[in-house]
């Protein structure tokens, strides 16, 4: 049954909401609109390769269908003086770019997808009126083409990107009469921005406050030294190396992952802690983590709903690998369950956040990146969509507004893509490179051989 047209104009739009606590940690790096986290560099995309004859009509409306399901794609955030605030515009059409990309020969099309979505984020994104969501498709033939989702990071988060293009290819699906399931109830982001206040004001958010005092006593968020100073205020961008684990190591990553009882970014994090150790002589370092931030009520919600979680892991008795994966398991479950946002752990320990202040060090937070399709790929109606993991560094990208990003895509009986992004007016290209190499061969080491003593 084809889906109902989307109206691009709605009756009794919400003006006014408060801002979410993931919106105030935005505004904790605020630059104004040329820079930072509200500038023209703060986007993020995804891209799939569809496999079967795209339309294009039926695509557009799609697309228009999820402006008008999701209020946070056409929602700015006010941010003059004391008063910060959401304000919800009514439902506007998406720009969608259709190019042909004929010539390209089949074997070298993925390397050509990665580099389309590489030198799209190297581009200012136009942040003027919503809807904050663009869309593009480049078709190589009549039955190969990259589709490309693009939204502005403080509309919409990894997790988002994901949903928009489920929504899309289930609505293009429904269009052309294939069967498809019925859409969550997605709820909106203002509702969670609320619900986020009212649990604040009755006392749940602060049901964990002694653990967070407690887990963070005189600790302060993994910094490193950098190359240079934010005092001398170069030209700043943002660099994205990446690297690759080859299948064979990932595979005993998740050997080990089985047998601990812990998750694949457990392990991932464990290997970093070991690193760390090693490499700056930290033993009890606070590794911040970008979690998904979302209750189970607004998991289809969009929105930018990632919260900063600090992962404090003593490794002091800690012998072999399989001991640091153990205390990483502990630190992850204990600090999951008792998740809260990072401003609210800032007024309880604010040295936690000492080390952001300071002019020769940087944050660093380590996370995993997660999927909703199949790694080899999903059909949906007649369009099998296969996502873009994208293996080619990009010397420009989306911006990481003050800070360094590690991310690892991990994905079963696949290797696993990993990506450093940082500023580049903080650290020199090499300087990355050798640090992804020094991780990248620990890791090898640790997941070869767990119970070997460790050394350092």
């Amino acid at each position: 049954m084809p889906a109902p047209e989307a109206s691009l104009t709605t009756v009794g739009t919400t003006e006014r909401a408060p801002l979410s606590h993931n919106q105030e940690f935005l505004c904790m790096f605020d630059r104004g609109d040329s820079a930072g986290p509200f500038g023209p560099y703060y986007h993020i995309a995804g891209g799939w390769r569809i496999s079967g004859r795209v339309d294009v009509d039926d695509l557009h409306r799609s697309l228009d269908d999820v402006i008008v399901r999701h209020e946070a794609l056409r929602t700015v955030v006010v941010r003059e003086g004391s008063d910060r605030h959401q304000r919800i515009l009514p439902p506007s059409p998406v720009t969608l770019v259709v190019q042909e990309v004929p010539g390209v020969d089949r074997v070298h099309r993925d390397l050509r997808c990665q580099d389309i979505l590489n030198d799209l984020e190297a581009q200012p994104y136009p942040i003027g009126a919503p809807p904050l969501l663009r869309a593009f498709l480049w078709r190589f033939d009549h039955d190969d083409a990259l589709f490309v989702i693009q939204a502005h990071h403080t509309a919409a988060d990894a997790w988002s990107i994901q949903l928009i293009m489920r929504e899309v290819v289930i609505g293009c699906a429904a269009r052309a009469g294939h069967p498809v399931p019925t859409l969550a109830d997605a709820g909106q982001y203002q509702d969670f921005a609320r619900w986020q206040r009212s649990t604040g004001s009755s006392g749940g958010e602060h049901a964990h406050d002694d653990y967070w005092r407690e887990k963070l006593r005189g600790g302060g968020v993994l910094a490193l030294p950098t190359d240079w100073p934010r005092s001398l205020k170069g030209p700043q961008a943002s660099a994205w190396h990446r690297f690759t684990i080859d299948r064979a190591d990932a595979d005993m990553a998740l050997e080990i992952a089985r047998k601990t009882h812990s998750t694949a970014f457990m392990v991932y994090l464990a290997a970093y802690l070991v690193c760390l150790r090693r490499t700056m002589n930290e033993s009890n370092a606070v590794v911040p983590t970008f979690t998904t931030g979302r209750p189970k009520r607004f998991q289809h919600t969009i929105g930018s709903f990632f919260n900063l979680l600090p992962l404090r892991t003593d490794l002091t008795g800690c012998r072999t690998f399989v001991d640091v994966v153990d205390r990483t398991r502990q630190t992850c479950i204990e600090a999951y369950t008792r998740e809260i946002p990072f401003g609210r752990i800032v007024e309880l320990v604010p040295e936690v956040a000492a080390p952001l202040a300071r002019d020769d060090t940087t944050m660093f937070n380590f996370q995993a990146e997660r999927t909703l399709f199949a790694a080899e790929g999903e059909r949906i109606g007649e369009l099998t969509c296969t996502e873009v993991r994208r293996r080619v560094s990009a010397p420009v990208g989306g911006d990481v507004p003050d800070g360094s990003l590690w991310t690892m895509s991990i994905a079963p009986g696949a290797d696993t893509v990993g990506c450093l992004a940082f500023n580049t007016n903080r650290y020199d290209v090499m300087t990355a490179a050798e640090m992804v190499i020094d991780f990248a061969r620990g890791f090898r080491g640790l997941v070869n051989d767990p119970d070997r003593p460790l050394t350092g």
